[in-house]
């Protein structure tokens, strides 16, 4: 994809003032509702620091390697929560139905296929439910 932010030192003053009578119009027509913003590339250490202790940073968690920011979820995610899932990989755990320390983790194996269900379904709803902020990598 093109870069959208790219140099405009080749554009004259007029076309610049175009595009401006264009942003000016499109945002007086449209609400913002949102930003893009780019996706965080996060270690399991460095998603272990957001786990809901620290009021100023988001609550995060990770199902596949897929980043998800729960923290409108905290009353479920953070510390006082029912599921001690924030800041962690919690894959297995959902495909499980554990809150077992010892499925906080990506690994699969030996899953049954109903288990592999429940994590799909288990993924759809955070997916309809929650931001994806980023991903997990090694």
């Amino acid at each position: 994809t093109e870069d959208l932010h790219g140099d405009l030192s080749g554009v004259t003053p007029e076309q610049l003032g175009y595009l401006k009578e264009w942003e000016d119009k499109f945002n007086e027509k449209y609400t913002v509702v949102g930003s893009i913003c780019e996706t965080m590339s996060l270690s399991k250490e460095e998603l272990a620091t957001f786990d809901g202790k620290d009021a100023s940073k988001p609550i995060l968690l990770s199902i596949r390697g897929c980043v998800f920011d729960v923290t409108k979820g905290r009353d479920f995610y953070g510390p006082e929560g029912a599921y001690p899932f924030a800041g962690k990989e919690v894959a297995r755990a959902l495909a499980k139905t554990s809150l077992d320390k010892q499925d906080f983790n990506d690994n699969l194996e030996g899953l049954s296929h109903t288990e592999m269900r429940t994590l799909g379904e288990w993924e759809r709803k955070f997916q309809s439910k929650y931001k994806i902020v980023g991903k997990l990598v090694a």
